[in-house]
This record gives C-alpha cells, sequence and structure tokens, in this order.
C-alpha cells in the first residue's frame, strides 16, 4: 500500500509539472475586436444604460445589456478561498488570468461576430468595482466611467427592485435605506478615482448632467477618447434595436432627461443627514452641496 500511495503521489506531481494550455473553443464563429475594448462603469443609476443605448447605435461599436458574469470568474483573482483552491489544483494567477481571458473572449467575439460590427463594449455599472482586474485580464482596454451628483444616485437606487440586496437596502427605517445608498455611492466614485488616478490614459469619465445637457459635445469627447468617427444618428438611439438589460425607462423617453431631484421630497432631516453624510465627496467630484 504504501509503494502504491508513493507511485501515486510520483504521478501526480508529474501531472501538475506539466505544461498546460489556457481554454480554447474551437469550431466557433468568433470576431476579434479591432481595437480595445470598452468597459462603461459607474455607480448603479448613474446613467450608464443611456451611454450603453448611444454607443450600441454605432455602426461600429456592440454593446449588449448588462453581462454581470464577469464578477464570478474575476473573483478567482481577488477572494482569498478562490485563490487558495487553485493553488491546491496547482493553478497560479497567470495560468487563471489567461483562462478568465480565453472564456469570456470566447463570449463578446462570438456575440461580436453574431451583431456584425468591428469593436465589443460592456456595460455592467459594478464591473467598476473590478476595474484592476479586468485591466489585468484584458491588458489593452478603455474605461468610460459615469458620474451623476450623489443625491441624486440615493434618491434613483431607492427605487430599483434589486435595491433591497445590497446591504442596508431592506432595512425598515427610510433614514437607513438612504445611508446604505449613500455609502454605494461614496465607494464606488472613490474606487474608481484611485484607479483612474493610477491609469489615466485608460479612463475617461463623463458626468451625467452634462451628458443630459449637452449630450453632443459630450458625445463627442467619448468617441475622440475610443478613437471612434463622430455619427450623428447616435443621438437618436432610440431608432436603434438594443438588447439585454438595463434601465427598462431609457429607450421609451422620447427625450434624453437631465437629473429630477427627487430627493427634495425627503422630510428635512433626512435631507440634511444625508447632505452632512455626502458633503465632503461631493466636494471632490466638483458638486455643489445642495442647501
Amino acid at each position: 500500500m504504501a509503494k502504491l500511495s508513493t507511485r501515486i503521489m510520483r504521478v501526480a506531481r508529474r501531472i501538475a509539472a506539466m505544461p498546460r494550455k489556457a481554454v480554447t473553443f474551437p469550431f466557433t464563429e468568433r470576431r476579434t475586436s479591432d481595437r480595445p475594448p470598452v468597459f462603461i462603469v459607474g455607480c448603479p443609476r448613474s446613467g450608464t444604460t443611456l451611454l450603453r443605448q448611444i454607443l450600441d447605435s454605432h455602426s461600429r461599436i456592440a454593446c449588449p445589456g448588462e453581462t454581470w458574469f464577469l464578477i464570478g470568474l474575476l473573483e478567482q483573482l481577488r477572494n482569498p478561498f478562490f485563490v487558495s483552491g487553485l493553488r491546491s489544483l496547482n493553478v497560479e494567477r497567470e495560468e487563471a488570468v489567461q483562462n478568465i481571458r480565453a472564456y469570456t473572449l470566447h463570449y463578446y467575439e462570438t456575440f461580436l461576430h453574431r451583431v456584425g460590427k468591428a469593436r465589443w463594449a460592456d456595460k455592467t455599472p459594478l464591473y467598476v468595482n473590478y476595474c484592476k482586474e479586468i485591466l489585468e485580464v484584458f491588458g489593452d482596454v478603455r474605461f468610460v466611467h459615469l458620474l451623476r451628483h450623489g443625491m441624486d444616485v440615493v434618491q434613483s437606487m431607492q427605487e430599483r427592485p434589486w435595491f433591497d440586496l445590497i446591504p442596508g437596502g431592506s432595512d425598515p427605517d427610510p433614514l437607513k435605506r438612504l445611508e446604505a445608498a449613500a455609502r454605494v455611492w461614496m465607494q464606488t466614485t472613490d474606487g474608481f478615482a484611485a484607479f483612474e488616478k493610477a491609469h489615466p490614459g485608460l479612463c475617461h469619465t463623463v458626468r451625467f448632467e452634462e451628458l443630459t445637457a449637452r449630450p453632443e459635445p459630450v458625445v463627442r469627447r467619448v468617441l475622440e477618447f475610443l478613437e471612434e468617427p463622430w455619427e450623428p444618428a447616435i443621438l437618436n438611439y432610440q431608432a436603434f434595436p438594443h438588447s439585454g438589460s438595463g434601465d427598462p425607462k431609457t429607450p421609451r423617453h422620447d427625450a434624453i432627461r437631465p437629473n429630477s431631484a427627487r430627493y427634495s421630497s425627503w422630510p428635512p432631516e433626512h435631507q440634511l443627514a444625508i447632505r452632512t453624510m455626502l458633503e465632503a465627496h461631493l466636494h471632490r467630484n466638483g458638486y455643489s452641496v445642495p442647501g
């Protein structure tokens, strides 16, 4: 029995030492993006769906609805339990990165082939928390970040059916729910600001307020950043078909709509509490504090 165990261990060590190739998906029709892929990110309720549908209307850019699947894959590079589990299989970080890249490109490039465009993009707001890992996996990539006034985001988040899923989102106290949304806004804006500071050439931030007030010059700057030609028809994004999830109201709007400032309907003490909570972050991001 001891000799058998020794032989098994020797075989296992030989298998572990064998060179491994990244995952491949043969016999699938795919199209490689001819320019760096684009990730539209930001705190939820910041206008990512609007920009996604505008860019998806471009003749060269294909941007589906929210994909979400990357989070589970990228956690393999972040979650210590996942990292430890892969190492127990003798899978180091570089191999995991290669496999995640191969796996995700299979989906994105197959999608690009099916829609017949030249460049793929992704609009999943919460990928804003995984920019570092996305850059590690894809290498040459561009990030377009949507930024919106925190008070408007806090109000808008309350209206979404998924809000109960965030920490504190199901609290029976209305003020606690507002505070929970405010924390999400602060965390996501702080996180992207740090990433943008480290990688300024890969990032472009769009303010929702400017996008809705002056869409053409704002979208022109986005396309210049992406090195794509201007196409005036994309501002009429409602005329183009768009698949996938996002804000269901966006394609039904007859015009681009600005902030509603519905937070002014909160009880005065709630307005004061959230203004105080967000004040430093609002100033840091160039926003005024409503008084």
